[in-house]
């Protein structure tokens, strides 16, 4: 095969080469666990907001402008000067990481608003809006040395290039129910890497329809990550994550032919969408992550079987960041007795954290996404008392820290992104719910690296 590329300058890709060595390095001998964020506008004060407000509402869903990044980051600041973490309201304690999804860009309506008001899952931004935007944010936080990391949730290539809105009420990221789908997918994943002047003539329409959905998706991301590299920024970039589950079309139960737990197209399709990422599309700025979802088998897993299990046939030699998806009801398999149900989850997920970083070391390991599962509701809660009222946090996230955190002998994670608030959803932490979860965020921040600024004052919006 061929191998046709797209070249960079060399000055450039020295110099994206030179930051992806330090923001490794940085991130393998930080002082303490980096704290993350994911779509930041839906966390910390700010997610308050989306609770009071109608959750059908998609203006609530997305923070549409650089306006909206600004008050959100005044209500941030405001709230942890209330709680004495700084001494004034234009100082904030940024994350030293902000999670995106990239399914704005790739996967979101193209080029028009018909559809906007059915689109009812991320966005009701069309590409340009969204690559817009997420510049804007991007460009924000790199003035404060804050971090990106870029999740994608890909709806499935097999649906063609159709946005959440046209196939409502299906799942977008499950499978299609066709008799051929299973190789399909097998195909995308074998071929994925192969630039378009290499396919063969004899390849079906199908195959090729189903191959250039997916290649388009990969284009247009790695037309974003070019715009990111000529601003100077390198990003963390996590594809097919949580793949040893069942719910997205890449996991291995859905790409295994006998329809067992096996890990070849996974690994298959996350190795060669680097390939042609780096090697077709010349993106040189991007570290790769490999973030299953944690199981309650690796609890007590000794060292050779939590390696793969973990790994689960991707090669972690090839793989720059090394992260795990945790929630705290994951790992809990009745309704929990009480609210130390969080400080037991996290401190068991920490314990396996801990153990990947002896069995990785060169490797920077983390949370990927982290919930607390606050909106989870306790024994005897009235559904209207989801997000306040006594125990609904208690001290006991901040228990497990501790715990980890106060040790030297026990491995923290290097990073901890926490996953995005929404209606309905509270996984992260806030102000203003309960005198108990305002004690939880005075209390845990002291285990995070975080980024303290002053913003400026033209860029908030009070």
């Amino acid at each position: 095969m061929a191998q046709h590329t797209t070249t960079t300058h060399p000055n450039r890709a020295a110099a994206a080469a030179r930051r992806k060595a330090q923001l490794l390095s940085a991130l393998l001998h930080q002082e303490a666990s980096w704290l993350g964020c994911t779509e930041p506008t839906l966390c910390h004060q700010a997610s308050k907001r989306l609770h009071e407000e109608d959750p059908t509402s998609q203006a609530t869903m997305q923070c549409k402008s650089s306006a909206d990044l600004g008050l959100h980051q005044a209500e941030y600041a405001r709230s942890q000067h209330e709680l004495g973490l700084t001494e004034t309201h234009q100082q904030v304690h940024l994350p030293r990481l902000v999670q995106y999804d990239l399914y704005h860009l790739l996967d979101a309506l193209p080029e028009n608003r018909d559809h906007a008001a059915l689109d009812g899952v991320h966005s009701f931004f069309y590409r340009a809006d969204a690559q817009r935007e997420l510049l804007q944010h991007l460009e924000f936080y790199q003035q404060y040395e804050v971090v990106p990391c870029l999740l994608w949730h890909a709806s499935n290539p097999l649906w063609g290039a159709a946005s959440f809105d046209a196939i409502k009420p299906l799942n977008p990221f499950a499978l299609k129910g066709e008799a051929d789908e299973l190789a399909l997918l097998q195909f995308v994943a074998d071929h994925i890497h192969w630039p378009r002047a290499d396919w063969p003539t004899d390849w079906t329409d199908q195959q090729v329809a189903v191959l250039g959905t997916m290649q388009d998706k990969l284009d247009r991301l790695a037309d974003f990550a070019h715009q990111l590299a000529d601003r100077g920024i390198v990003a963390l970039f996590r594809p097919y994550h949580e793949a040893n589950g069942h719910w997205f079309w890449w996991s291995n139960l859905h790409f295994a032919t006998e329809k067992t737990d096996d890990p070849t197209y996974t690994a298959v399709i996350w190795h060669h969408t680097r390939r042609y990422l780096e090697k077709v599309k010349g993106v040189d700025n991007l570290l790769y992550t490999w973030s299953p979802n944690i199981m309650g088998s690796w609890l007590t897993a000794e060292d050779e079987a939590l390696a793969t299990a973990y790994s689960h046939g991707v090669n972690v030699n090839e793989v720059d960041v090394l992260g795990i998806d945790c929630y705290a009801n994951n790992l809990v398999k009745a309704v929990p007795a009480g609210p130390d149900f969080r400080e037991q989850a996290l401190g068991e997920a920490l314990t396996v954290l801990a153990k990947l970083r002896t069995l990785f070391p060169d490797h920077p390991v983390g949370f990927t996404e982290l919930g607390a599962s606050y909106h989870k509701l306790l024994p005897g809660d009235d559904p209207a008392a989801a997000f306040a009222g006594a125990g609904r946090g208690a001290a006991t996230f901040s228990k497990a820290l501790r715990w980890r955190f106060a040790d030297p002998n026990l491995l923290p994670p290097h990073f901890t992104i926490f996953w995005r608030n929404e209606p309905g959803l509270l996984e992260f932490p806030v102000t203003g719910c309960s005198p108990e979860m305002d004690a939880v965020v005075a209390d845990f921040y002291p285990y995070f690296a975080t980024r303290e600024v002053a913003l400026p004052a033209s860029g908030l919006v009070l």
